[in-house]
């Protein structure tokens, strides 16, 4: 609808929108490489999604929190899938909602380390992974890759010359 102001020096056209639809993101291909490595192709899936759920967490947490998780963690994220696919919502919500709780920990948020003496003379030497990751930090502002990940698993990284090349 077009109409002409009163009132004003001079009169021009408005135009007001009734509705407007925007589409995408619209991606070559469907799903995404993003998709795909996170809800990774598995037979389990078709057999037991609940199963399936866990082996997508089980994958996912290490390296959310750029270290080896416990099967307590991974239960705990499992628990929430769990609660929310029970609740009636469709796998992708229900694991969506166990994943954005790995993603909103202090585990994932923050550097942690293990805080057993509270003065520097106490204090615990890092371990490998927490390492890896003050080090990925520092020199590119991201969370270890492979490389300086698999140097963490095996230890390799504690010793001074491999710390020294990385």
């Amino acid at each position: 609808n077009f109409w002409f102001q009163t009132g004003d020096a001079f009169a021009r056209p408005e135009l007001y929108v009734d509705w407007i639809e925007i589409e995408g993101p619209v991606f070559e291909a469907w799903p995404p490489a993003s998709h795909i490595n996170l809800l990774f192709a598995s037979k389990t899936r078709e057999l037991n999604e609940s199963e399936y759920a866990r082996e997508v967490i089980a994958q996912f947490l290490p390296r959310a929190y750029r270290r080896p998780v416990t099967d307590a963690e991974i239960a705990e994220k499992h628990a929430i899938f769990a609660r929310v696919s029970k609740a009636g919502s469709s796998f992708e919500d229900s694991i969506r909602a166990a994943l954005t709780a790995a993603l909103v920990s202090p585990n994932f948020l923050y550097l942690t380390e293990d805080q057993t003496g509270s003065s520097r003379a106490t204090a615990t030497p890092l371990n490998a992974h927490q390492l890896a990751s003050r080090l990925s930090y520092f020199l590119w502002s991201s969370m270890p890759d492979a490389e300086l990940m698999a140097l963490a698993d095996n230890g390799q990284i504690l010793k001074p010359n491999v710390l020294r090349r990385q």
